[in-house]
């Protein structure tokens, strides 16, 4: 049977406060109490109290969850996601925050199970597309967002992105101010108010 706080509090002769004190509030004790106690967790084989119970006292985790709408491995593979990780993490390093990278199974009660069950105090969503649901799951559990997908936000939600109608005119500008005139555009979803047909690039020097 694993030890217990109590079982500490025993073999040293104090309450259960003062053994947890010792850990999450050692200066409320003298250095000597401090070490006669983990000295016994040590004999006891106690690991200290545990974290999880102890950040829901807290009210806090310390602990920001990325959730990846992709398989876990795309967050080091792709060059655009090995960027946005760095940048979110040295944002969390600076607060000494930690990050937790959840990416969601293509099974929508997983995918909702594995927010509901993240121990996080918010989330920084990446690329949420067809998944917005697990947006309604963050937003029962009354935790903070921020997201990159701006069709994705709710009023209440933080988006985070770049001004896309901007890049792509200056993307334009630049392919034109080479002399290309016959250019495809790709994309992966067609916008219902998309023109159709060819499309003709304005020469810069118009403007």
């Amino acid at each position: 049977m694993k030890p217990t706080l109590q079982d500490v509090a025993n073999a040293v002769g104090v309450s259960r406060s003062t053994v947890s004190n010792a850990y999450s509030r050692p200066d409320q004790l003298s250095a000597a109490l401090r070490a006669k106690i983990l000295d016994a967790a040590r004999r006891l084989g106690y690991p200290g109290p545990d974290p999880t119970a102890r950040s829901l006292r807290r009210g806090f985790v310390g602990a920001i969850g990325v959730l990846f709408t992709s398989e876990l491995s795309y967050a080091f593979t792709d060059p655009f996601a090995v960027r946005f990780l760095a940048g979110v993490g040295q944002v969390a390093e600076r607060h000494s925050t930690s990050l937790l990278l959840v990416p969601l199974p293509s099974d929508r009660d997983r995918a909702r199970a594995a927010v509901d069950n993240a121990a996080v105090d918010g989330f920084c969503v990446y690329c949420v597309g067809d998944e917005e649901y697990v947006l309604d799951a963050i937003r029962d559990r009354g935790l903070p967002l921020v997201t990159t997908a701006p069709s994705a936000a709710g009023p209440a939600d933080r988006y985070v992105g770049i001004d896309e109608r901007a890049a792509a005119r200056s993307v334009a500008a630049h392919v034109a101010g080479l002399g290309h005139r016959r250019v495809a555009l790709l994309g992966d979803t067609v916008l219902p108010d998309a023109p159709s047909g060819p499309l003709r690039l304005a020469d810069p020097r118009d403007a």
